[in-house]
C-alpha cells in the first residue's frame, strides 16, 4: 500500500505542476484568471505531504488532515472543471454573452475536454481516498488483534 501511496502523490503532482503552468500561461494570456492556479497549487502541496508522510514516517495511517487536504483539493479541481463545462455549454448551447468566450472560441470543443477532465480528476480522487483510508482499516487492524490475544505461556513464565 506504501508504494500505492508514493506512486499516488508523485502522480498527483507531476500532472498538476504540468496543469498549473498551463493555467498560469493561460492567465497571462487570457488577461483574467484561471482557477487552476489555485486548485492545481493545491493538489501540488496536499500529495507533498501525503509523499512526505509516507516516506518520512514508520507509522503507516495517512493522517486524517493529509487525507482531508487531498481529498478536498481533488474536488475543488473536479469543480473548476464543471464550473468550466456549466460556463462552456452556456455559452455555446444557450447563448450566454461574453467577450472573452467569443474571443476564444469556447465551446462544444472545451465542454468535452472540462468534463472528460472532471470525471478523470473525480476516478482519481476516489481511489486516492480509497487508498488512503485502506492503510488505515489494513494497519490498524493487526495491532488492535494483536493487543486482543491472550499472552502466550511462554511470556506470561518469564
Amino acid at each position: 500500500m506504501k508504494i500505492s501511496l508514493l506512486r499516488y502523490a508523485g502522480v498527483s503532482c507531476l500532472v498538476a505542476a504540468v496543469f498549473w503552468v498551463w493555467a498560469v500561461v493561460n492567465t497571462y494570456r487570457l488577461g483574467f484568471p484561471d482557477s487552476g492556479v489555485v486548485t492545481f497549487l493545491l493538489v501540488i502541496i496536499a500529495n507533498s505531504f501525503l509523499y512526505r508522510h509516507v516516506t518520512k514516517t514508520t507509522e503507516m495511517p495517512v493522517p486524517k488532515c493529509i487525507t482531508i487536504c487531498v481529498t478536498l483539493s481533488g474536488c475543488l479541481v473536479t469543480l473548476s472543471y464543471l464550473g468550466g463545462l456549466a460556463l462552456a455549454l452556456a455559452h455555446d448551447l444557450m447563448g450566454l454573452p461574453g467577450e472573452v468566450l467569443d474571443e476564444f472560441n469556447v465551446g462544444i470543443g472545451f465542454a468535452v475536454y472540462c468534463g472528460s477532465a472532471a470525471a478523470v480528476w473525480t476516478v482519481w480522487t476516489i481511489l486516492g481516498l480509497c487508498w488512503m483510508r485502506a492503510t488505515v482499516v489494513s494497519d490498524s487492524k493487526p495491532a488492535a488483534a494483536a493487543e486482543d490475544q491472550e499472552p502466550s505461556a511462554d511470556t506470561e513464565n518469564v
